[in-house]
């Protein structure tokens, strides 16, 4: 749900806000530092969904989203799924294949 939350929320709220934002992000002119921002901090109240591992998963959704090599809508679930199985202990294993989840469901939209 997490992850559902932040590509839905925080990738809506980067591309509200750096239509109208100056600073370019300097490995990616099509980026801008204002939209970055609105997709941390949009990405935030994910807290509510696995708690202080929120931060960390919100600022490599936000790294990830500023890529320029790949989709956004395609890097930030890989991104998260990857810093979930990372950080999270065995017993929480499980609750990741939910966020596997998404993965398909976001292939199926990107056809």
């Amino acid at each position: 749900a997490a992850v559902i939350y932040i590509l839905a929320i925080g990738d809506a709220a980067s591309t509200i806000v750096g239509r109208k934002g100056k600073l370019k992000l300097p490995f990616n002119k099509s980026k801008t530092f204002e939209g970055s921002l609105a997709f941390f901090i949009c990405s935030l109240p994910a807290y509510f969904f696995i708690g202080p591992l929120a931060l960390g998963l919100a600022a490599v959704t936000t790294i990830a989203e500023s890529i320029p090599i790949v989709d956004d809508n395609v890097i930030v679930p890989i991104a998260a799924v990857v810093f979930l199985m990372v950080v999270c202990s065995n017993h929480q294993l499980i609750n990741l294949l939910h966020i596997l989840l998404v993965l398909p469901f976001i292939t199926c939209l990107l056809n």
